[in-house]
C-alpha cells in the first residue's frame, strides 16, 4: 500500500491521509497543480513550472469566485510570492522530508499542491489569506502496462477551463458512466467533432499535411530538420477552453526548436483519415474513479514517458444519442486504431522527459 503524507501551510498533518483525489474532493475548493518525482525519486519534475501554473490558476480563480478568498490581498501586487509560494516549498519540503524516511530510496512519489480560501481562526477572523496543503503519495507502478492510451469521446469540455481548480475532480466523475470497459481516458468535446482536451490531459493529433504527405521511409533520425517535413501536430488552442498544461506547454516549446509544425486548432474527428499517430500528455494521473489496474496502466506508462501513444479512439455513431446516454452501453460506438509510438511521438516523448528532468527540483541534499 502506498505511502501518503500531508503538509499544511508548512507543518506535516498527523492524521490518516486519503487518496489524492479524496483529498481534493473533500477539501475546500481551491487552485491545485500535480507533479510527480523522476530519477528513481531523485527530483520534483518541472517544479518551477508548476509553481507559476498554481499562481496563474489561483489569480484566476480568485478573480472569478472571489468568495472562496475573502482575505486575498489583492492591493498587494507580490501577495503569491510573499506570502503563498515560500508556504508551498515548506509544505512541499515538510512532506518530502517525511516521505524520505519511510519510502525506499528509489520510490517515485507524486506530489499535489492546493492553495483554497483559510480557515477561520477561532475568533472567527482567518489566519490567512489561503490555506496551502502539499499531498504527497508513493507508488509502485505495475508491470502489466503496455504503454498505449485507448481514449473514448464524450463531452462536452469544462468550464473556466484556464483555471485548475479542484471543482474539476467532482465535475468530471459524472463522464465515468460514459467510459466504455478498456478505455482509460475520455476526451472532450462540445460537438462530437472538434476534440479538445481529455478529463486529465491533453491531445495531440500528428497528421499528414494534405498538400506534403511524405513516406516514412524517407525519414531517418540522422538528417536535419527537414525530416518532419509532412508532418504536423494539432492540438486544442486555449481559446477553445482547454487547461494550459504544463506538459502540453513543454511540448509546443520542443517543437519550435525541432522544426515540428505544430498548429494550435482543435483536431477533427471527420479528419481523422489524417492521423498518423496521436498521442496524450500529463504529468501524472489523478482520477480516483478508474479501476487500479487502469491508474497502474496510466502510471506505469506516465513514469517513463509523460507522454504516452494513443492505440485507439472510440467515437460515439451519433453524438445526440450520447447526450441522452445514461451509460456507455446505451451509446453505439465506432473506433479507429493507430500506429504508435510513432516517430513523431516518440521524437517528443524522449525530449519532454529530459527536459522534465533537467528542470527538476533537486530536492534530497535539501531536506535532509
Amino acid at each position: 500500500m502506498a505511502c501518503r503524507f500531508l503538509a499544511r501551510n508548512g507543518i506535516l498533518q498527523d492524521m490518516d491521509i486519503p487518496s489524492a483525489p479524496q483529498f481534493l474532493i473533500s477539501t475546500n475548493t481551491g487552485a491545485y497543480t500535480t507533479t510527480r518525482t523522476g530519477g528513481q525519486g531523485s527530483c520534483v519534475l518541472l517544479w518551477e513550472r508548476h509553481l507559476i501554473r498554481l499562481s496563474q490558476s489561483l489569480k484566476l480563480l480568485a478573480e472569478a469566485k472571489p468568495q472562496l478568498y475573502p482575505a486575498l490581498p489583492f492591493f498587494v501586487p507580490t501577495w503569491y510570492d510573499d506570502e503563498i509560494r515560500p508556504l508551498v516549498q515548506l509544505s512541499l519540503e515538510a512532506g518530502l522530508r517525511k516521505a524520505l524516511q519511510t519510502t525506499k530510496n528509489d520510490e517515485e512519489m507524486t506530489i499535489t499542491a492546493l492553495v483554497c480560501g483559510s480557515s477561520a481562526s477561532v475568533e472567527g477572523r482567518a489566519n490567512k489569506p489561503c490555506d496551502v496543503y502539499v499531498h504527497i503519495a508513493s507508488y509502485i507502478p505495475s508491470s502489466i502496462a503496455n504503454g498505449a492510451a485507448h481514449l473514448a469521446i464524450v463531452g462536452p469540455g469544462r468550464k473556466n477551463a484556464s483555471t485548475k481548480s479542484s471543482e474539476w475532480v467532482r465535475a468530471r466523475e459524472c463522464l465515468e458512466r460514459l467510459r466504455p470497459p478498456s478505455v482509460t481516458e475520455l476526451l472532450l468535446s462540445d460537438d462530437g467533432d472538434s476534440l479538445l482536451e481529455g478529463t486529465i490531459t491533453n491531445f495531440f493529433a500528428v497528421c499528414y499535411q494534405e498538400s506534403k504527405e511524405k513516406d516514412e521511409e524517407d525519414i531517418n533520425e540522422d538528417s536535419d530538420s527537414s525530416k518532419w517535413t509532412g508532418y504536423e501536430i494539432h492540438t486544442a488552442p486555449i481559446i477553445d477552453g482547454v487547461l494550459p498544461g504544463v506538459i502540453r506547454q513543454l511540448v509546443i516549446e520542443i517543437c519550435a526548436d525541432e522544426g515540428i509544425l505544430l498548429r494550435e486548432v482543435a483536431p477533427s474527428w471527420s479528419n481523422r483519415q489524417l492521423w498518423k499517430e496521436a498521442f496524450i500528455s500529463s504529468i501524472v494521473v489523478e482520477s480516483s474513479s478508474l479501476s487500479h489496474q487502469i491508474q497502474w496502466l496510466l502510471l506505469e506508462s506516465d513514469s517513463v514517458r509523460l507522454v504516452q501513444h494513443v492505440e485507439s479512439i472510440q467515437a460515439p455513431y451519433s453524438w445526440s444519442q450520447l447526450l441522452h446516454a445514461e451509460s456507455w452501453k446505451d451509446v453505439s460506438w465506432k473506433a479507429i486504431h493507430l500506429e504508435g509510438p510513432g516517430i513523431v511521438t516518440q521524437k517528443i516523448q524522449k525530449l519532454v522527459l529530459e527536459h522534465a528532468m533537467s528542470e527538476g527540483y533537486q530536492f534530497r541534499d535539501v531536506v535532509k
